[in-house]
């Protein structure tokens, strides 16, 4: 089993530890389960004096064994033998690459309760962050050709994907390389519904340039009322696009110098 120990400080300046298990099934197999503010005393023992950070210790664990306690925590599975289909494999890390929904590896009545909770509309209902398509815009870009995502920023992604919850609305991630007054905003927005404009998994080089009328996605996920953007991105190739935002909603718009290079 890998531990990670984090020490955070909540917003009343109260010192708290968050723990992050990783247990190890097979060579090619293993969960995660993360945000584990309360773990069991009896593992907590077995593991010993753990450090801040990374702890790699010895504990046998078994099913229905109790670990600890959280109050939303994270759960997720890696599988070697299933890959993900990401355009350019290189840029991400070996969990990012293995990762998969866990629901299919979960007896069937845990499986089906876990899976009643969640209100996501589309399929697959335990949702996915692989959107890549070869010669299409839907998908991760970068900033930084050929940068591995740990050498990065924020500020270098862009992404287009399915609303995490209504997938039949599309979500634009961005920062501050295209938009520097996001602070305020947040960084996520919405292709506006009854907008006309064409979903990123139909978009190729040969379409020329495209644009997006876009909305400010509020803290619980509704559209907020604080910015409307319009996205203007062109498809350069299969590898790369060209992106720039522009204030409101705006129907005659080109590129200039505030454009920006991507890539795959």
């Amino acid at each position: 089993m890998r531990i990670q120990k984090f020490r955070w400080t909540n917003q009343v300046q109260e010192e708290y530890d968050d723990y992050h298990l990783y247990i190890l099934h097979s060579n090619d197999f293993m969960t995660f389960i993360g945000h584990v503010f309360d773990p069991d005393p009896d593992l907590l023992r077995k593991a010993g004096d753990l450090k801040d950070g990374e702890n790699y210790v010895f504990i046998r664990v078994k099913a229905g064994e109790v670990l600890g306690r959280g109050t939303t925590p994270d759960f997720g599975v890696f599988d070697r033998t299933k890959p993900n289909a990401f355009i350019k494999p290189s840029r991400y890390e070996p969990l990012m690459l293995y990762a998969q929904p866990p629901f299919g590896y979960l007896k069937e009545d845990i499986s089906s309760r876990m899976l009643s909770l969640i209100s996501r509309t589309g399929e697959p209902k335990g949702g996915s962050f692989v959107y890549d398509q070869e010669g299409r815009l839907i998908g991760n870009w970068f900033a930084v050709p050929d940068a591995k995502l740990h050498e990065m920023s924020w500020d270098d992604m862009l992404a287009f994907a399915p609303h995490y919850l209504d997938t039949r609305r599309i979500e634009v991630g961005f920062s501050g390389r295209l938009w520097s007054d996001t602070s305020s905003l947040g960084p996520e927005y919405l292709v506006a519904e009854n907008a006309g404009d064409p979903d990123p998994a139909d978009v190729t080089p040969a379409i020329g340039p495209v644009r997006y009328h876009l909305e400010a996605l509020g803290g619980d996920g509704i559209p907020g009322k604080q910015a409307r953007l319009t996205l203007l991105v062109q498809m350069l190739d299969d590898t790369t696009l060209k992106a720039e935002l522009f204030p409101g909603w705006e129907d005659d718009v080109s590129f200039g110098e505030g454009a920006v290079i991507y890539y795959r």
